[in-house]
């Protein structure tokens, strides 16, 4: 379906919109302020909660609210997910400060779920939304470490915090080691292989 110079405007703002509330690259700037900024427990929130209303937000307005219009859509999401995939990742390694990192693989991880919708079928959004969850989990794990090493009186949000920890608590850094792995995606940590299993099935 073609559509007006009009039409292809206003779908252009719902797109920024969309990409602004999941914090896709070029709309990224407030999240690793937010993060770095706020209080842990209160980062906590923001990185979970709202990713699930987003998901649930971009998938009624563009799904259900701009059918006829997924070839347009879907072209500026391509870009934005290849935008947030390689910022994001680059970024995070230059961080000093955790959730500051945390807040680019936020933003990476967003570009992974948004190639659910790139690809405009029920089982990419399917593959999408249990990304998210995994993502979700494993970000409330993360968080939840910080909380734990934050209750000894300081707020933990420095790698230098983290500097040997497993002397001090071998289960904690165990646990953080496979949160973090399972964040970055590597192969055979819970949060990645159930979802590139999910996804393979999805064909």
């Amino acid at each position: 379906m073609t559509h007006g110079a009009g039409a292809v405007l206003g779908l252009t703002f719902v797109v920024v919109a969309v990409a602004f509330k999941l914090g896709a690259v070029p709309f990224h700037m407030w999240l690793p302020d937010v993060y770095e900024g706020a209080p842990t427990n209160v980062t906590l929130f923001i990185a979970t909660a709202p990713k699930i209303a987003y998901f649930a937000l971009a998938l009624r307005m563009l799904t259900h609210g701009l059918t006829g219009a997924e070839h347009e859509w879907s072209q500026m999401l391509g870009a934005l997910a290849v935008l947030s995939l390689i910022l994001g990742n680059v970024v995070a390694i230059a961080q000093s400060n955790l959730k500051r990192m945390l807040a680019y693989s936020a933003i990476s991880n967003v570009g992974f779920i948004i190639l659910g919708f790139v690809s405009g079928t029920q089982s990419g959004y399917a593959a999408s939304l249990f990304f998210t969850l995994a993502y979700v989990l494993a970000t409330l794990g993360t968080f939840g470490v910080m909380l734990l090493m934050s209750s000894k009186g300081f707020e933990a949000d420095r790698l230098d915090d983290y500097k040997g920890l497993y002397r001090r608590d071998p289960l904690l850094a165990l646990v953080l080691m496979g949160l973090m792995f399972s964040t970055a995606g590597v192969p055979r940590f819970w949060a990645f292989g159930p979802s590139w299993r999910y996804c393979s099935s999805c064909g």
